[in-house]
């Protein structure tokens, strides 16, 4: 236990491959988790009486400034009872409107949501969350709307590597960042402008600066994540303006709980004192080990020696 408490501190604060371990089935499916599969026997695969999924992480929408869009999502019944749900907007509810916003659904039934998604009145990225309740039970899934100007100047792209998705309060994230020009002739400068928001719309983080751009440039940028941020699904966003045009790339990052130090000096603490006390056992179990093969040496050579007396 201790062993692997330590190669879990390593391998969080060297960001190395985990352990592969088998999952144990749960109560409560994620939302792109699928239902559960019939057969076999014992507990594997056992239906909970109470349980749905959903079949979306999240949901991305890219729109510019006065148009109106739609997008979807399924539930699925996968429990053993009927179900009630309520469909709610978390935020920006004038600009968006889901149905049904209430349905029922037997076991094995499925129901497609629909969102018609209406641009905000100024280009940005925006952010919220819709929650699916049923039963005493809730789902959320993060929905980003990226408003651009009708006319884009500049396109943008942020991407960041599978292995600063998910990071701690405190640790950096890496991004690479990629502007092209669309339309300038020779090179321009144009305002980035990167930040991190929460699902409540909320700016955590902001940062500006101005990039000559000829016809592509791509920058790699580290992000400092604040130690007070809480763990969660957060978004970085990135937005490129140039004259009266704005252009937006967004993804999302989730935050995993801080490690505490005391947590992490506990565990070292732990593996010295385990190690010294191993030390100490394997000597201990080598001399008396030595004294009972010289024990029975001498045993041997009295024995022999008694043997050649005439």
């Amino acid at each position: 236990f201790l062993f692997k408490n330590l190669f879990e501190v390593i391998r969080q604060i060297f960001r190395l491959p985990g352990l592969q371990q088998a999952e144990t089935p749960t109560s409560s499916p994620s939302p792109t988790e699928p239902p559960p599969s019939g057969g076999g026997g014992g507990t594997v695969g056992k239906r909970v009486a109470k349980s749905f999924y959903i079949d979306r992480e999240d949901i991305y929408v890219r729109i510019k400034l006065g148009e109106t869009t739609k997008a979807f999502f399924n539930v699925v019944n996968n429990g053993t009872e009927t179900l009630n749900f309520v469909v709610k907007r978390e935020g920006l509810k004038e600009y968006i409107t889901q149905n049904p916003r209430v349905f029922s659904l037997a076991p094995n039934e499925i129901e497609e949501v629909d969102l018609t998604i209406t641009s905000p009145a100024e280009p940005g990225t925006y952010t919220t969350k819709i929650t699916v309740e049923a039963s005493g039970i809730t789902q959320e899934i993060p929905l980003v709307i990226e408003v651009e100007t009708a006319e884009k100047l500049f396109d943008v792209v942020i991407d960041i590597p599978l292995k600063y998705q998910e990071v701690r309060a405190g640790d950096d994230i890496r991004a690479t960042i990629e502007i092209t020009n669309l339309g300038e002739e020779g090179r321009v400068d144009a305002l980035l402008t990167y930040f991190i928001k929460d699902l409540d719309n909320n700016v955590l983080f902001t940062y500006s600066e101005t990039l000559a751009v000829d016809t592509k440039t791509s920058v790699v940028r580290e992000i400092h994540v604040p130690d007070y941020f809480k763990p969660g699904k957060y978004i970085l966003a990135a937005e490129v303006r140039y004259k009266n045009t704005v252009a937006t790339s967004s993804s999302i990052i989730t935050i995993k709980e801080k490690i505490a130090r005391e947590k992490i000096i506990g565990i070292i603490i732990s593996m010295i004192v385990t190690i010294v006390i191993s030390i100490l056992i394997y000597n201990l179990y080598n001399a008396i080990k030595h004294v009972r093969r010289k024990k029975r040496i001498k045993e041997i050579e009295e024995a022999l020696g008694e043997k050649r007396i005439p």
